[in-house]
Formats: structure tokens, C-alpha cells, sequence
């Protein structure tokens, strides 16, 4: 379904180093690909591209296809309604003047044709299948991690083929977390394919699918996600996983340059 080829971005004609560089890689229908890595390593530039939604200022090089067919430009042509991006701040995503069930309801409505009733009655079970029961509040009444379950609803609304999520498990407790890292993972079974951007190992380690591990705007290691998480090739991929509580807080690093 997606084809990554040496994808690199930078800022338009100030000629630094690119922000994201040569990064390359296949999602294919029924699969997931999770990137992970720490805060600024390029993993939201990624998704951006992806959508057609870089800032400006950005632009893209390398080779994107969809569906067989190369997407051009900063703006994914030829993938209109095709991709679903979940923002990592889902409140700033929302329409603040709407609320959140009319707003998963017009991903009924239109993408789907269904009718306005139906798709209110359809957004409103969607919604309480997430644990939102108020569904005419505004965004503005929601908490950040209620926003992100809203705009988890209309991506599991959407007719889109390709899920991008961006930190979808982030402000929600440890319950909310399994359902929702569930619900993505269903996805999969519909024959959609999810791109997941998490700092969560264990989100990771839930989708299963690929494992790409972001450093410095590359990609220093991808595979199987049973593979990378358990027997990672890469210096920091070992030092990522030794960090985590669970290994006991190992210092990764004194001096992160170190490793390339």
C-alpha cells in the first residue's frame, strides 16, 4: 500500500543538514509499522509528509507511492481520503465550535453517505465505545486525553486505508491504553494499514507488525517487532530498552553524540 523511498526533509534553501534523512520503508494492507525514538528524531515530520501536511518552510525529497502510483509536491496528491492522520495534540485538531459527536458524525455522514440520524446514532456508539458519554460537549470540555479518544473515533469511523497515529495512547491511563492499542490493532484485521508514532515500547510491542527505531532523523534499525524489541541489533535501540523502567533506569548514555 505504501512505498517509504530515501525519504529525507529539510528546511527550503537554508542548506543545513535535513531534518529527516534517507528513510525508507513498505507497509503493506493488514500490518502495522511503529516508529519509535525519542523527541525530535523526525518521527512527526514523517507523518506529516505522509498526510501532505508539512509546514511551510519544508519540503520533501525521495519517493512516496500510494497504491502503486508516486505522490508528488509537498501535498499528497492522488491520496485525497485515502490517509487519516491522528494528531499528537488532538484539542488543536478538533473543531472547537462543534462538538465532539457532531463532529464524528459528519465522518459518517459524508466520507460513508450515510444519513444524518444514522450517522449520529453510529458517532455516538463509536464514542461510547471509547468511554465518552457526553458526546455534546466541545472540546474546550474535554481533557487532553478525551480529545485524543474522540479523534480515535473518527479514525476508526473513517473509510481512510492508511492510519497514521501520532502518540494515540498519550495522556490516557493504563486501561484506556489496552483498548485503544486493541481497537488500532483491529484495524489491521479490516485490511487497513496503521502507522503508529509512540515513546512506548509496550504500545509497540501490543501492535506488533514492523519496528522502525528513530535516531537523529534516520532509521537506524527496522524489523519484526518480536525481533527488535527482544534481540536489537542497534547500540541504541539496547540502550532505548534499557532505560525503561521495567530494566532498571539504565543510563543510555553520557553523551548521546556518541552514538551514530
Amino acid at each position: 500500500m505504501l512505498q517509504v523511498q530515501n525519504l529525507s526533509i529539510r528546511q527550503a534553501r537554508n542548506g543545513r543538514a535535513p531534518l529527516v534523512q534517507n528513510v525508507s520503508f513498505d507497509l503493506r494492507e493488514h500490518r502495522c509499522l511503529t516508529l519509535v525514538g525519542e523527541t525530535g528524531s523526525g518521527k512527526s515530520l514523517i507523518a506529516r509528509a505522509l498526510a501532505g501536511i508539512l509546514p511551510s518552510g519544508l519540503e520533501r525529497e525521495g519517493k512516496i507511492k500510494f497504491n502503486g502510483r508516486e505522490c508528488y509536491g509537498r501535498i499528497m496528491n492522488g491520496a485525497a481520503g485515502e490517509i487519516f492522520l491522528m494528531p499528537q495534540e488532538s484539542a488543536l485538531a478538533l473543531n472547537p465550535s462543534m462538538s465532539i459527536l457532531s463532529q464524528v458524525a459528519e465522518v459518517f455522514r459524508w466520507p460513508l453517505g450515510k444519513g444524518r440520524l444514522q450517522s449520529r446514532k453510529l458517532a455516538g456508539q463509536t464514542l461510547n465505545m471509547l468511554g465518552l458519554f457526553k458526546t455534546r460537549q466541545y472540546p474546550h470540555q474535554l481533557s487532553g486525553g478525551m480529545c485524543q479518544r474522540s479523534m480515535l473515533a473518527m479514525a476508526l469511523a473513517s473509510p481512510a486505508r492508511l492510519v497514521i497515529a501520532d502518540e494515540p495512547t498519550k495522556g490516557l491511563d493504563a486501561g484506556l491504553k489496552k483498548d485503544v492499542v486493541g481497537l488500532l490493532a483491529g484495524l489491521t484485521e479490516k485490511g487497513k494499514a496503521v502507522l503508529c508514532i509512540t515513546h512506548d515500547f509496550s504500545v509497540a510491542r501490543e501492535l506488533g507488525g514492523l519496528v522502525a527505531v528513530m535516531l537523529k532523523g534516520k532509521s537506524v534499525e527496522q524489523g519484526p517487532a518480536e525481533k527488535v524489541l527482544s534481540r536489537p541489533a542497534h547500540e541504541y535501540t539496547r540502550a532505548l530498552i534499557g532505560a525503561l523502567p521495567e530494566n532498571g533506569l539504565i543510563p543510555w548514555s553520557e553523551n548521546p553524540a556518541e552514538i551514530k
